[in-house]
Order: C-alpha cells, then structure tokens, then sequence
C-alpha cells in the first residue's frame, strides 16, 4: 500500500493511504505449517476478484462502513506514526483529565477484526482403465482477514503541498495533547 502524509503551506498535516486487496494461496509447508504458496495465478477468480475490489476500494469504503473504517484506521495508523518521528508524545497531565473511551455494545464492536472462511469439498469417484474403482476426496478452504501491518523499514513519507487550507485569519494552536519529546 502506499501512504504517507501531506504537509500544506500553513502546516495542516493530512494522512493518506492506498488500500487494496490481494489474494494468497496457502499451501502447508514441510514444517507443518501453512505459508504463502509461491504464486496464484492471475486467473484465478479469487485474483481478479481481489484486483476488482482494489480498482473499486474507495467507492466500496464509501458505500460499506466497515470498509470505510478500515481505511480511517488505516489512517490513523500513518498519522500516529508520523507524529511518533516528528518527536511528539503524549501529554499525560492533560489526557489524564479525560475519559477513556469505552465500546458499549460489544456485540456490534467485537474487539477482532472477523476472518472469513469458506470451505468446498468435492468427491469423485472413478473406475480405472482396469477396472479398480478409485474414490478421491478434495477439500478447498479460502480463508479471508485483514493486514494492518505498519512496515518499519523507511520513515513516513511527507509531501509538501503548496496551497493553503486554513482561512489567513485563522488562530494557529498547539494541539494540547501532544508534547515535544525532549
């Protein structure tokens, strides 16, 4: 995904982020383990499903509100970081004078991010050129989740924007919650 910060003139800080969707095969490995299988193929309807959904995400996170929280998140997680390389922490003394947020209804908001998991079996049975009868049984899972993984390995991108959102009027303001990291 691609993603990062813009950084107007005035010093509005806007995140964004690039969300997709892919699909994997997984395959158990020698250890036991599943991994991703080398490759899938472009074929594949689960592929161009995935690549469809991809073209279509902003339209499908503006019509289906969990995808659209998905993609705040998303957000979110690129501002935090962002704000975490530029020195800003917490201020304790004044978050402490505010309530946690807490989820009411932990039914409509479980605190995991739900997987899907579709399984297909097909039996065949088949007699041999001789003769044997052969019965073979072949089971196809897809399993579907979401990646939230921020990478480590390179700094948030900022691109400096040239034009101005705030009025040339408007008061400048330290946001209170946040503190230069000494």
């Amino acid at each position: 995904s691609n993603s990062g910060v813009r950084k107007t003139a005035d010093g509005v800080v806007c995140p964004f982020v690039e969300m997709g969707v892919s699909a994997r095969r997984i395959e158990q490995g020698p250890d036991g383990k599943y991994q991703d299988a080398p490759m899938t193929s472009d074929r594949d309807a689960s592929v161009q499903y995935a690549q469809a959904f991809t073209r279509n995400f902003g339209a499908i996170a503006d019509a289906v509100p969990e995808i659209g929280e998905l993609r705040e998140m998303g957000r979110a997680m690129v501002l935090a970081r962002y704000l975490l390389e530029q020195g800003a922490g917490l201020d304790v003394a004044i978050a402490s004078k505010f309530a946690a947020v807490v989820v009411g209804d932990k039914a409509r908001y479980p605190m995991e991010i739900p997987t899907l998991r579709r399984q297909r079996t097909r039996s065949s049975v088949d007699l041999g050129g001789s003769g044997e009868l052969s019965v073979s049984r072949r089971t196809m899972v897809m399993h579907g989740g979401v990646d939230l993984k921020a990478t480590q390995e390179k700094k948030v991108p900022e691109i400096q924007v040239p034009e101005r959102v705030l009025e040339p009027q408007a008061p400048k303001f330290k946001c209170p919650l946040f503190v230069a990291a000494a």
